[in-house]
């Protein structure tokens, strides 16, 4: 009787571990965040709420994400050091390529993978600057700051394991931090 207890309760806790896992990764965590990245003078306003963010100029919804897409995470910063403000957003999607799909790659791209995107307002539209593949190891969190004082501003990035089976559990046990730098046309690991 007791070792059937023992194991109800690792079950029970096992259980429950997943759970607060699960619903981290898949919560409904929400981030207003107010700036002027197109410099018109007029403050934005962007509100991550459900996964999807919504962008506001002068109380007007200018642009929103597609609804497939499940953003966990947006930052305003000059991430390429182009003293130009980007729109960062942590993304999870199907599909790695997109529209730009290699030639190599063959068989369906429909795999639920984390990306990077940054994207600029200017002319009251949207614009894609650069947008990553799947990430091996999907970003938890991150900051864009000018970390060892070169005049630079540096991703700092909180990376989970590789994504794949169990990963919200997984990710409980692992992560590193990583700090990476905009080169040419693309992030460089430091």
């Amino acid at each position: 009787m007791e070792s059937i207890l023992k194991r109800l309760t690792v079950a029970l806790l096992l259980a429950v571990v997943l759970g607060l896992a699960v619903s981290d990764k898949w919560g409904s965590s929400s981030q207003t965040i107010y700036g002027d990245i197109d410099g018109n003078g007029d403050r934005e306003k962007y509100v991550l709420k459900k996964q999807q963010l919504q962008v506001f100029e002068n109380n007007r919804l200018s642009w929103h994400t597609p609804e497939e897409w499940q953003v966990k995470q947006i930052e305003l910063a000059d991430a390429d050091n182009n003293q130009q403000t980007e729109l960062l957003l942590v993304i999870w999607k199907k599909g790695s390529f997109g529209n730009s799909k290699p030639f190599w790659f063959k068989g369906p791209d429909d795999k639920f993978t984390c990306h990077l995107f940054l994207y600029r307002l200017r002319s009251g539209k949207m614009k894609e600057v650069w947008c990553s593949s799947a990430l091996q190891h999907p970003i938890i969190n991150l900051d864009v700051k000018d970390s060892d004082a070169d005049g630079l501003n540096e991703l700092n990035v909180r990376e989970g394991p590789p994504a794949g089976f169990a990963y919200p559990l997984r990710q409980l046990f692992y992560h590193q931090d990583t700090r990476w730098i905009w080169k040419d046309w693309g992030f460089a690991k430091e």
